[in-house]
């Protein structure tokens, strides 16, 4: 099931949230820059990841990295699904990439996980609305319809700010 929710991602109480990060160790705008902004050690890891790619920075596609922000007992997860980025109004989102990713990370992350008293939770995740669609330049219906086709085990949140340009 996807919901679509009103408000700043950083808000969400998910167990995972996704947002779409390019290969160049860059995140200096949008969505990453508010995760950065919230939490420096985000940027930091993601950084870090793209330098053990540095010479080829490709490798990372349809990959992704994972931050446990430990205050909220949540994963970001930064999924590489843009080799370059650009403000020109080209598409920069690798749409195979992008299903790749979520492929892999569907594959990674329990449907279901069970508290301290062993009572099942099904898993939560929090996505941008129209991610990969701003910056990135994809198109919103092909991009939804791989969310809903790779994501469609768990709970997914859209976040969507009033300001539609983050």
């Amino acid at each position: 099931m996807i919901k679509i929710i009103e408000g700043n991602i950083v808000d969400a109480q998910t167990d995972y949230i996704i947002h779409q990060v390019n290969c160049q160790g860059e995140m200096n705008t949008g969505v990453a820059k508010a995760l950065r902004d919230y939490d420096e050690g985000i940027y930091i890891h993601y950084r870090n990841v793209c330098k053990l790619r540095e010479f080829n920075p490709e490798l990372l596609l349809g990959t992704y990295d994972e931050y446990f922000i430990r205050r909220k007992n949540q994963e970001i997860l930064s999924l590489f699904a843009q080799d370059k980025y650009g403000y020109d109004g080209k598409q920069y989102t690798d749409v195979k990439a992008f299903r790749e990713g979520l492929n892999f990370i569907r594959q990674q992350i329990p449907v279901y996980w069970f508290d301290a008293d062993n009572r099942p939770h099904k898993t939560t995740i929090a996505l941008p609305y129209k991610i990969g669609c701003g910056r990135g330049g994809a198109d919103w219906e092909v991009v939804y319809k791989i969310i809903e086709e790779e994501l469609s085990s768990f709970e997914v949140e859209l976040w969507k700010l009033e300001e539609q340009n983050v």
